[in-house]
C-alpha cells in the first residue's frame, strides 16, 4: 500500500528566498516545492530576514534551515493524525475489528506429510479497497529442531516471493517468530483476480508438522469474513495438493486495518478543487504556524522577521483557523468511492458540504 508520507513528501518547500547562505548547513532541496508553496512565502508565510541565512546556529543552538525542516515536517505528521481523527469522527468503520491469529497452536501430535513444500492458503472472499491484513508474527511448530524459511506469496504468482522469514524450530513446541517489518498484504487486488496468499514451507528431511488447525467443531472467528484459510501439501509452490482443515504447523498473527488515508494518494480533485492544492496549503498553514511559535519562543522576533509580533500572531491565529476548517472540508468531501474503509454513521441522512475558502 502506498504510504500517505510519500505522497505528501516535497509539497510545500522552505523557501523560494536567494541569499548568501551558509552552503554547509542549507539542504539541497531547500528551494523545492511541488505546489509552489513556501514556508516565506508573504501570503500566509513568514516573510524571514535574509540574514538568518547567513547566520550559523541562531535558533539555540539549530540552522533556520533545521527548525523550518523541523516545522513541515511536524505539519505534516499533524495533518495525517487530525485528518484522520476528522474521518472516524465523521463516519463509521466498515472493517470488521480482528487482531488476533489464524491457525490454532494447541496440537496433540505431528502429521503425516510426505510432498516437499506443506503450509496453508488465505483466499480473500470479502475484498475491501484501502484495507489490508498486516502480519507481525508466524508460530510454527514441527516435530523436530530445524532450520526453515517460511515464504510468502500470491497463489497467482508463486515466482514473486513477497516476504521470506527464517524460523528456528524447535521439536514439539510452536515457535513465535516475530516479523522485523509487518508485511501489509492487500485485500483487493488492482484486477479481477480473486486474491489468494500461500504462506508455505520447504518441509526439512524427517520432519513433520504439528496437527494445528483452523478451527474445530462450533469455532467461529471474525477473520472467517474476510478469508478462506485451507492448509495444503505439494511438490512445489503451486497448489496442487488437496486443501484441508489443517494449518501444518502455522499459526499467522496480525489485525486487520484500514489505510483511510491511502485515497490521497490516488485523487486529482474533489468537489472542483486540486486536492494536491488542498493539502499543500493546509500542510502550509501547520508548518506556518509551528514556525511562528519556533521565532516567539525565541526571544528575539525581529531578528528573524520582518513582521511585527502583533501581525505575527495574528497570522498564527489565522492559520490554525484556516488549518482546521481545511481538514472539516475535506472530511465533509471523503469520496467514499474510492475507498470501503468507512460508511456513512447510522442515521445520518446524507452528507453535508461546505465551500473551501
Amino acid at each position: 500500500m502506498t504510504d500517505i508520507f510519500e505522497c505528501l513528501d516535497g509539497l510545500v518547500g522552505l523557501t523560494d528566498i536567494e541569499c548568501d547562505c551558509i552552503e554547509d548547513e542549507r539542504p539541497e532541496d531547500w528551494n523545492e516545492s511541488d505546489s509552489g508553496l513556501y514556508l516565506t512565502d508573504f501570503e500566509d508565510g513568514i516573510p524571514l530576514n535574509t540574514l538568518v541565512f547567513s547566520t550559523a546556529k541562531c535558533f539555540g543552538g539549530q540552522t533556520v534551515w533545521e527548525v523550518m525542516q523541523r516545522a513541515l515536517n511536524q505539519a505534516t505528521k499533524d495533518f495525517v493524525r487530525d485528518l484522520k481523527a476528522s474521518i472516524y469522527g465523521a463516519y463509521d468503520s466498515n472493517l470488521q475489528v480482528f487482531s488476533g491469529c489464524v491457525g490454532k497452536q494447541k496440537v496433540t501430535g505431528s502429521l503425516s506429510i510426505s510432498e516437499d513444500y506443506t503450509g496453508a492458503t488465505f483466499e480473500v472472499k470479502k475484498a475491501v479497497k484501502g484495507a489490508c491484513w498486516t502480519i507481525n508474527e508466524i508460530g510454527l511448530g514441527l516435530n523436530c529442531n530445524a532450520e526453515v524459511e517460511v515464504l510468502i506469496y500470491e497463489a497467482s504468482n508463486p515466482s514473486n516471493i513477497l516476504h521470506t522469514e527464517t524460523i528456528q524450530a524447535v521439536a514439539g513446541e510452536f515457535v513465535k517468530h516475530a516479523l522485523s517489518t509487518p508485511l501489509q498484504l492487500p485485500l483487493q487486488s488492482d484486477n479481477c483476480d480473486k486474491l489468494k496468499y500461500v504462506i508455505a514451507y520447504d518441509l526439512p528431511d524427517g520432519c513433520d508438522p504439528l496437527n494445528s488447525k483452523f478451527r474445530c467443531c462450533s469455532d467461529k472467528f471474525a477473520w472467517e469474513k474476510y478469508f478462506n484459510a485451507k492448509g495444503f501439501s505439494s511438490n512445489d509452490l503451486s497448489i496442487t495438493g488437496k486443501c484441508t482443515n489443517y494449518s501444518n504447523g502455522l499459526s499467522v498473527c496480525g489485525f486487520l486495518q484500514c489505510d483511510g488515508l491511502k485515497w490521497i494518494c490516488d485523487l486529482d480533485e474533489i468537489q472542483g478543487y486540486s486536492v494536491k492544492d488542498v493539502i499543500s496549503k493546509t500542510i502550509q498553514y501547520r508548518a506556518v504556524s509551528k514556525l511562528i511559535s519556533a521565532i516567539c519562543d525565541s526571544g528575539n522576533i525581529n531578528f528573524y522577521t520582518l513582521l511585527a509580533p502583533e501581525k505575527l500572531i495574528a497570522r498564527q491565529q489565522g492559520n490554525n483557523t484556516m488549518y482546521v476548517q481545511n481538514i472539516t472540508w475535506i472530511t465533509q468531501n471523503l469520496p467514499l468511492h474510492l475507498t470501503d474503509c468507512f460508511k456513512c454513521k447510522t442515521g445520518k441522512i446524507g452528507r453535508r458540504y461546505s465551500n473551501l475558502i
